[in-house]
């Protein structure tokens, strides 16, 4: 059995996964590659912050079986917010997806399937809810 429980901050711009931008044909046919460009520097800061909480836990051990994912992502806000919450691009699914893929990346879980239960939210970051971008993650063993 693995661990019960983990908590970790990953501080950075959240960048969804999933929609993919077309870079036109080469030699091996039509290319195409993630939309987002700050993908690579968010999933470096999940995977820091995941590695660095297991380091810091003295436990490197994987969940192994069902988990459930409580997130909140934490948004720049704009200057003039059309919504009182993040209802804009990014799509919280594909944050989620991103977000998802680093922590298997980092090993903290043997694969993201184990996700059986979801719970996740966009706000604005903010005196009242985190004063940087990035998430706020809680994994629980079921």
């Amino acid at each position: 059995m693995g661990r019960s429980e983990f908590r970790f901050v990953a501080e950075g711009r959240p960048a969804p996964q999933g929609s993919k931008s077309y870079r036109g044909s080469g030699p091996n046919g039509a290319r195409f590659s993630e939309a987002s460009k700050y993908l690579p520097a968010w999933r470096s800061a999940i995977v820091l912050a995941v590695k660095t909480e297991m380091l810091n836990r003295q436990d490197i051990t994987p969940f192994d079986g069902p988990v459930r994912v409580e997130v909140t992502f934490f948004i720049d806000r704009p200057k003039t917010p059309k919504f009182p919450y993040p209802a804009t691009t990014p799509d919280l699914d594909k944050l989620v997806r991103g977000l998802f893929d680093s922590i298997t990346m980092a090993k903290a879980w043997t694969d993201d399937c184990l996700v059986v239960q979801l719970v996740a939210a966009e706000v604005w970051t903010g005196a009242d809810t985190y004063p940087v971008s990035g998430a706020k993650v809680f994994i629980t063993a079921l």
